[in-house]
C-alpha cells in the first residue's frame, strides 16, 4: 500500500512526482552519506517534501566509491542537501 501524505494547509493528499531522488546528508567535515528518497508535491499550492527513505544509504563517506557516487548525485537533476 502506497503511503499517503496530506498537506495540512490545502487537506490535500500530496502526489509523488519523482521517485528516487538523491539526498546529500552534511556534517561538519561536508558530505557524510547519500540517500534514496522520493520527492512528494501538493497539487494545489505545488509545496514539495521528501519522504520515502531507503533504509539504508546509497554511500557513506568512508567508503571507496563515495566519491563517485557523489558526483553521480550532483550531477543529477534531483539532488537535495540536508
Amino acid at each position: 500500500m502506497a503511503p499517503l501524505y496530506v498537506h495540512p494547509k490545502c487537506k490535500t493528499q500530496m502526489r509523488c512526482k519523482k521517485n528516487e531522488v538523491y539526498v546529500i546528508e552534511v556534517a561538519t567535515f561536508g558530505p557524510a552519506a547519500i540517500w534514496s528518497a522520493d520527492l512528494w508535491a501538493c497539487p494545489t499550492c505545488n509545496e514539495r517534501m521528501i519522504a520515502g527513505f531507503g533504509l539504508n544509504p546509497i554511500a557513506e563517506h568512508y567508503e571507496e566509491n563515495f566519491a563517485a557516487h557523489l558526483a553521480n548525485a550532483k550531477g543529477s537533476d534531483h539532488a537535495y542537501y540536508c
